[in-house]
């Protein structure tokens, strides 16, 4: 009979243990995890703010390509480029 409670004690204990080290394993991956989508998401956030300046880049030049093509004559650069920023503001948000 004590033999029996002892093992049922050694049992519990061992479950106790065992579930409070699976707890603490699920947090810390947790843990580790929220710190990765959090990275994640600042990468992200960084590429859409590079990305704007690149997709100006390239409307910029293909503006200017066409508009040369079309005409024949090479436009103003900046007049181009405040073109495109204008479109860009209004326009660029919904998709980033």
């Amino acid at each position: 009979e004590n033999a029996k409670k002892e093992i049922t004690k050694i049992h519990f204990e061992s479950k106790n243990t065992l579930d409070k080290d699976i707890q603490s394993k699920k947090e810390k991956i947790e843990r580790e995890i929220e710190k990765e989508i959090a990275k994640a998401q600042k990468e992200i956030s960084e590429l859409k703010k590079t990305s704007i300046s690149t997709i100006q880049n390239i409307s910029r030049d293909i503006t200017s390509n066409i508009i040369e093509n079309i005409s024949g004559d090479k436009l103003n650069e900046s007049s181009i480029e405040a073109v495109v920023e204008e479109v860009s503001k209004k326009n660029i948000s919904k998709y980033l």
